[in-house]
């Protein structure tokens, strides 16, 4: 790395050793992290120095990154922050909330809905609970995104990912919008349209009473049927009550709908759940064997190393007991050849009286004779005893 990086580093690395983050030393560490963002090899590094400043600089970062970056680039930052570990198992409090939150926003502004999508989902699966959303989840919302005036981004978000301007579950879909059922007073336009149809029938009733009041001096008092009056508002009326009634009985059916619709939720996000679960095990088994396999790997070549030494221990001492043999046969033949030797002298002199009568010097030679070849043979390490 050059020199000017490992300064640039060294400076971020002085920067986030700090509580307090100023707004220049933000400004220092968003630049240097955008130099860096030019590898998207640097990805997983990135998002770890973004972790480790306040989350303020993550809403810098990416609102910078959206114009500044390529479509590559940031998609890869942006998968390193979903699956960095402490975006993943931290306190949400601390990490997901506050730092997903202003990503999503800075990234929605730039109209980079789906990255923006991906993480807001990611937050959404983590606090969701049954049908239910944490606390700290809504309440991180309001003050990231709604006190932020934020909140018409958002929106905005939703009606895109509504819209199928790119692939999205119908799951993650209907959790978007129990969010926002959740977080934002969404009755407001539902009373809006009940006073809409309200109005209008009213509207419709004096229409109809106008028409009445029209129609009357047409009519001569003594020929108009004393019923007229009292039928044309009760047709109207009867119209307006069956749109009502009608409107009710389609609020029903699209609540029963909804619970329908919750209940399949529910069992989806079990499943997914189990899913999950299932991959994180699978995960874990393959790294199990992979740890596995890399001990055999390393028991084999250890296996095969102590085959090679024992190979060659057992040449060699094959070899030794070879040269042992060899000088035991040269030790052997050079004692036969001195005990030769040393007895030619007694041998012959044996030779000489071999036929001579037996007597008392003969007895007295041969003796000392015997006495000399004994010791000589323990002299050569022959004993008799």
């Amino acid at each position: 790395m050059e020199e000017s990086a490992l300064e640039a580093l060294q400076v971020l690395n002085e920067i986030c050793s700090k509580k307090d983050l100023s707004k220049d030393n933000r400004k220092k560490a968003v630049a240097i992290l955008l130099k860096l963002s030019d590898d998207i090899n640097n990805a997983k590094q990135v998002v770890e120095y973004l972790m480790k400043l306040h989350y303020s600089a993550c809403s810098t970062y990416f609102n910078q990154a959206a114009t500044e970056l390529s479509d590559e680039q940031l998609t890869a930052i942006v998968g390193a922050f979903r699956a960095n570990e402490q975006f993943q198992k931290e306190k949400p409090q601390n990490v997901l909330y506050p730092k997903g939150f202003g990503s999503v926003l800075s990234l929605t502004k730039a109209a980079k809905y789906e990255l923006a999508f991906s993480i807001f989902n990611c937050i959404l699966l983590r606090s969701e609970s049954g049908s239910q959303f944490a606390e700290g989840c809504k309440n991180n919302f309001k003050k990231t995104i709604i006190d932020a005036n934020g909140l018409s981004f958002i929106q905005k978000l939703f009606e895109v990912v509504n819209a199928d301007s790119f692939e999205a579950k119908s799951f993650d879909k209907r959790r978007f919008e129990r969010f926002l059922d959740a977080v934002v007073d969404r009755t407001v336009t539902l009373t809006a349209e009940a006073s809409t149809v309200s109005s209008a029938a009213a509207s419709q009733s004096k229409t109809a009473k106008k028409e009445e009041q029209a129609l009357t001096p047409l009519v001569n008092e003594d020929e108009k049927p004393k019923s007229t009056v009292a039928q044309i508002p009760q047709g109207s009326l009867a119209k307006i009550e069956t749109t009502q009634s009608e409107i009710l009985s389609a609020l029903r059916k699209l609540t029963e709908n909804r619970t329908a619709i919750d209940s399949l939720s529910l069992q989806v996000q079990k499943k997914d759940a189990e899913i999950a679960a299932a991959q994180a095990m699978l995960r874990e088994k393959e790294k199990q064997l992979s740890t596995a396999s890399l001990e055999l790997k390393k028991s084999k070549d250890e296996l095969s190393s102590s085959e090679a030494q024992v190979s060659d221990l057992t040449d060699r001492l094959r070899t030794s007991l070879n040269m042992d043999e060899i000088s035991k046969n040269q030790e052997l033949v050079t004692l036969k050849n001195d005990i030769s030797e040393a007895l030619k002298l007694d041998y012959s002199d044996f030779m000489g009286t071999k036929s001579s009568e037996c007597s008392q010097d003969l007895f007295e030679a041969y003796r000392s004779t015997l006495t000399r070849i004994f010791k000589l043979l323990k002299r050569f390490g022959i004993t008799c005893e």
